[in-house]
Order: C-alpha cells, then structure tokens, then sequence
C-alpha cells in the first residue's frame, strides 16, 4: 500500500510541477499540419529502462519540448496495469498521446505470452492504439525461410484479428531482414504485406528500409513506400547514413519529405522520432534537440 501510495505521490508532485510551466511550447509543421510529432522512449532505454518513474518524466519532457505523443517502449511487458493506468492518467492529464509498445519479434517463442500482457496494457492508453511487433529475421542471413515465412504470416494474421477483438490494431515494423525476397531464396518485407490480412498494418521505420542485409536504392524504397502506403500506421523517423542507423535526425537516403507526401495523403498522422542507439542520458537529450533543429531547418517543423 505504501508503494501505491508513493506511486500517486509522483505522479501528483509531476502533474503540479508540469502545471506550472510553459505550456504554449508546441512543435507544428506547416507543410503537414495533420502531423502529430513525437518521439519513442526506446532513444533512453539503454540508460533509463522502463519505469513508472520514468514513464512520468517522458511525458513531462514530451509536454515541455512541444511534442504531442510518445511512444512508451516496454519490451517485456513488465509494468503492472495499475502502473499503466496512472501513466495513462497522467499522460491525459497532460495533453500526452501515448502508444505503448513492446519490442517482441513475430517468431519469438514467448511471443503469445508477452502478447496477451501487452495487448491489455494499450487498450488502457490514449493514442494510436496500435499493438507493436517486429520483422526481425530467423535463421536466414537475409530474410526468412518458407518456413519462417509460414510462421509470421499465421502468428500477425492471428494477432491482427486478437488485436480487433481486444478494440485496438495490429502493426508491424519493417526491422531486419530484405525489402523484397521475390525471386530469392528468403522471403522479405513485400512479400508478407502481400500474404497477410489488411489489419496487419506497417509500422514504417525510414532508417530501416536501407540497412537491412540487401542494399536498397531510394528509388526502390520510395515505390515500395508508395505501394504500401495505405498500410502505414505510423512512422518512426529516424536517419541512416552508408546503412548505419544514425544517433540524431540528419537526412536519409529517401528524403523525410517524400516520405511524408505518400504516407500524408494515406491518412498517416503519427511521427515518432527514433535515434540510433546510445547509452549516456546526457548526449541522447542533445541528441533529440539537434534531431528536432535538424527538422525546423529543413522547414518541417516550428516552434509554435
């Protein structure tokens, strides 16, 4: 009980200390003014793992630098769902949007397990309401075999329609392995988006698209956003540069801007920003305001 208690004290203490301050902040984007901007809370997990705690303080920071969503990683599912309510209050309470996510590939043994826990926790939230799982490869080099391809496009066919009956969607982001196996020995991106159901959406990662095992081109990475466009939940907007993930926003082989003109007329209205690993606090903070200059130099983003 006196956990609980403590629990509710910061969340109070939080909300009364985000009351007293300036609220007016708040990022916009002319040439997209459907966007909402955000950011994932996977740019701390290193040095800041998943807390109640520190849940609180994402959403102060988001509420602070402007932001109007986040997308709150918790990779195994371990805060409580009391825990998760008052994050969801509180997160209300501030103007937060909130995705929470999990970070499970679809061929995880332990998948189904951690799915259940996770699927009740983003029902409880504000936001997109997506549940969240990779396309992380198995055992092929590249992509997936005919029989890890069998596997995924069963296990996110079941989850999309568990997901609809739970009240919430289903998305997939684009992780590791080939953008396109047609022709190949592995099967890759295009052709599970081909096999599964409409309500497996995508949940795009730009950075990804070109440091997978198979170099793409931004021209064969523009179509397939193109084609694939209406499957789009959300997008996580991080930079690659020679197919490294990059530690802050600065460009990417298939520029933000085409990106966003395809996934806009969509109906795609979240944009989280994600940065290439790091584990000092400190430099991810710096991190995140060079990311958003990065954005309002390029004319994407202001300062409302």
């Amino acid at each position: 009980m006196k956990t609980k208690h403590k629990m509710l004290g910061v969340a109070l203490v939080l909300l009364g200390i985000a009351g007293c301050r300036n609220t007016e902040r708040s990022l916009v984007s002319d040439p997209y003014p459907e966007f909402q901007w955000g950011f994932t809370t996977q740019n701390f997990m290193a040095p800041v793992p998943a807390s109640l705690e520190a849940s609180l303080d994402f959403i102060t920071y988001a509420r602070e630098k402007g932001f109007q969503w986040i997308e709150l990683r918790d990779p195994h599912a371990s805060l409580t769902l009391e825990e998760c309510r008052e994050i969801s209050a509180f997160a209300r309470s501030s103007g937060i949007e909130v995705n929470y996510s999990v970070q499970r590939g679809l061929l995880a043994k332990d998948f189904w397990e951690v799915f259940e826990r996770g699927a009740a926790r983003v029902a409880l939230f504000n936001g997109p309401g997506y549940y969240r799982a990779l396309a992380l490869r198995g055992d092929e080099p590249e992509g997936w075999s005919e029989k890890e391809f069998e596997q995924m496009v069963a296990v996110a066919n079941e989850a999309s329609e568990r997901a609809e009956a739970l009240g919430i969607r289903f998305t997939v982001e684009n992780a590791d392995g080939a953008l396109d196996g047609r022709g190949q020995p592995y099967g890759g991106m295009i052709e599970f988006l081909e096999a599964t159901l409409p309500g497996v959406t995508l949940q795009l990662d730009t950075a990804n698209l070109f440091t997978g095992p198979i170099a793409v081109s931004p021209e064969q990475a523009r179509a397939f956003v193109e084609t694939y466009a209406e499957r789009v939940s959300y997008l996580h907007l991080k930079s690659a540069q020679d197919g490294v993930p990059l530690r802050w926003l600065d460009g990417n082989p298939l520029e933000f801007m085409t990106i966003f003109d395809l996934v806009s007329a969509a109906g795609v209205r979240h944009i989280a920003i994600e940065l290439g690993p790091d584990d000092d606090e400190k430099r991810i903070r710096q991190s995140m305001e060079r990311s958003v200059e990065h954005l309002i130099q390029k004319g994407i983003l202001r300062v409302k």
